[in-house]
């Protein structure tokens, strides 16, 4: 046999390990997909903004094909396992269904899809023992840059604060009367676990005690964010869940010599599988630059991270009146500048695709303009941007635009496409 025909040896330790992992992986996507599916199937209620601008006339219904496939694909994936050629095949194409399907709306880059298409797409193209080896490199920057993401004033003091309340509250303690100073140092120990987990991980030493620090650290989450605490959507339950499974099943100490790996495959398949590991490099690498806005918060795994900058829509009190009905339960009561209401598209999104909105001013402005546009609006608005914040002091620059050339040459200014698809209703029932 030529050498570059020769395949990798593969212990079946490595292998069962990755079919493992592909089930596990398989299983908790179907879930998130189900539990989001408005996201993923019904896409006329909710402005979506592909990557690209030449995606924006895409019919809508090819939403559906792709997402009814890529879910079938998936349950095949679960079912054949990484042994069976035809189950490694079905996972490939739900990678590549659920990549589509991302490009065609932001919305879509969950953390969660994110990590699975990332995870996936090692499996698909990698020897088994490279797979255990890239997949804990990519938990790994999950834990480091998300911790990371937290040392901030406004997570300190506003979700981090809650967070922390919420704990406490489960032991009967209360800290209303505790000093400010003391309850946001008290409430940087979660990023600071968070760290430290993702470190003890690092090491074949002290792994044993960062799955045990990172699964307790999981299931202490899953009981303040679930119903008996601060009732969050039951996909963030899930997402937690995956982790409590994922963790020990990468880093519980395997053999080391699923750490080192020789490989010889034939050309193609080593030119696939570089290109996976590259991908994977750069989903590392990038959210370094997350900090200057070269990269964005969710891609970062900034979770429950407020460090993202924001839009916001408010109207005019007799104009926010006239709004449609679909929209009226998300405008507030209070008033800005003492005569505008605003519209909360944080609520607007978790309440009709299941998911919050996703954390980014490009995303937000873009979901401003599907709204402005269909409602014909020349005036009775404005729209305030507000940047980053200072992350020691949580202070924010605004700026505000209340006309539609203002907002059109702002959105001019961003990398991505902020630019709305076609095919957004303000009332998909009609």
């Amino acid at each position: 046999m030529k050498n570059d025909e020769r395949v990798e040896p593969t212990t079946p330790d490595a292998e069962r390990y990755v079919d493992l992992l592909q089930r596990v992986l398989g299983g908790f996507t179907v879930i998130l997909i189900g539990l989001s599916w408005p996201l993923w199937l019904n896409p006329a209620g909710f402005p979506q903004l592909p990557i690209f601008s030449f995606l924006v006339d895409v019919p809508v219904g090819a939403d559906r094909l792709l997402s009814g496939g890529g879910l079938l694909a998936w349950v095949v994936a679960i079912l054949g396992g990484y042994r069976k050629r035809f189950g490694r095949v079905a996972l490939a194409i739900a990678i590549l269904s659920q990549v589509i399907l991302m490009m065609l709306n932001q919305h879509r880059l969950q953390p969660w899809a994110y990590l699975a298409v990332l995870s996936g797409g090692l499996i698909v193209a990698c020897p088994p023992r490279q797979t255990l080896l890239w997949m804990r490199a990519l938990l790994l920057s999950v834990y480091i840059y998300s911790a990371l993401g937290k040392i901030d004033y406004l997570f300190a003091t506003s979700i981090g604060n809650q967070l922390l309340q919420t704990t406490l509250g489960f032991v009967g303690i209360s800290t209303d009367a505790w000093p400010a100073n003391l309850q946001i140092g008290l409430t940087l120990m979660l990023p600071l676990i968070e760290l430290v987990a993702g470190l003890l991980l690092i090491l074949g030493r002290t792994r044993r005690f960062g799955v045990v620090l990172a699964v307790g650290l999981h299931l202490v989450l899953i009981l303040v964010l679930g119903p008996l605490g601060m009732s969050q959507k039951p996909g963030v339950l899930v997402w937690n869940l995956q982790f409590c499974i994922m963790i020990p099943l990468l880093f519980w100490p395997l053999r080391e010599s699923f750490a080192a790996d020789s490989i010889e495959m034939p050309t193609i398949h080593r030119s696939i599988a570089w290109g996976a590991k590259g991908l994977v490099a750069m989903a590392i690498a990038l959210p370094f630059f997350e900090p200057w806005g070269l990269w964005d918060p969710w891609l970062s795994w900034g979770l429950y991270s407020t460090r993202a900058p924001r839009a916001e829509l408010y109207f005019a009190e007799n104009y926010a009146n006239r709004l449609p009905a679909s929209l009226q339960p998300y405008v507030s009561e209070d008033l800005y500048n003492g005569y505008l209401k605003k519209l909360h598209l944080d609520r607007w999104s978790l309440d009709t695709l299941h998911v919050p909105l996703y954390p980014s001013d490009r995303f937000a402005m873009g979901v401003t303009t599907a709204v402005l546009d269909k409602l014909r609006l020349e005036r009775g608005f404005v729209v305030v941007h507000s940047s980053a914040p200072d992350r020691w002091s949580g202070e924010r620059e605004q700026k505000k635009f209340v006309k539609p050339d203002e907002i059109s040459k702002r959105l001019q200014s961003y990398r991505v496409n902020p630019e709305p698809r076609q095919g957004f209703q303000l009332d998909p029932s009609r």
